[in-house]
C-alpha cells in the first residue's frame, strides 16, 4: 500500500529576523520563505549590517544549530545555493 502526501498550505510557518533588518520581529507566511525572501520581508538590511556574516540559528533537539549564511554572495550570485529555505522555528540574525 503506497501513501502520498501533498502540501498546498503551510499553517503555523513562522521564523525571526533579529539584528540590523530594518524591521526586526517575528514573522508568519503561508508558504515556505528563502533567506532573501525573509530579509526583504524584514525590509531588507540596514546600512549597519554585515551581509557577509549572517547566521541562521535552527532549533534542533542537540541544540540550536548556527549555520553561516554570506548574504553578499547570494546578492552577487557568486553563492546562490547558500539561499536556503526557512523552517519554522529559524532565526535570522543580521550582525
Amino acid at each position: 500500500m503506497n501513501v502520498s502526501v501533498a502540501v498546498f498550505e503551510v499553517n503555523s510557518y513562522q521564523f525571526t529576523v533579529a539584528g540590523n533588518a530594518e524591521h526586526q520581529g517575528l514573522f508568519t507566511s503561508h508558504r515556505f520563505v528563502t533567506v532573501t525572501e525573509a530579509v526583504a520581508l524584514a525590509g531588507g538590511p540596514s546600512r549597519f549590517a554585515s551581509l557577509s556574516r549572517v547566521v541562521i540559528i535552527r532549533p534542533s533537539p542537540a541544540g540550536p544549530k548556527r549555520i553561516p549564511i554570506d548574504l553578499a554572495a547570494i546578492y552577487s550570485g557568486e553563492h546562490p545555493e547558500m539561499n536556503l529555505t526557512l523552517v519554522t522555528g529559524d532565526t535570522i540574525h543580521l550582525p
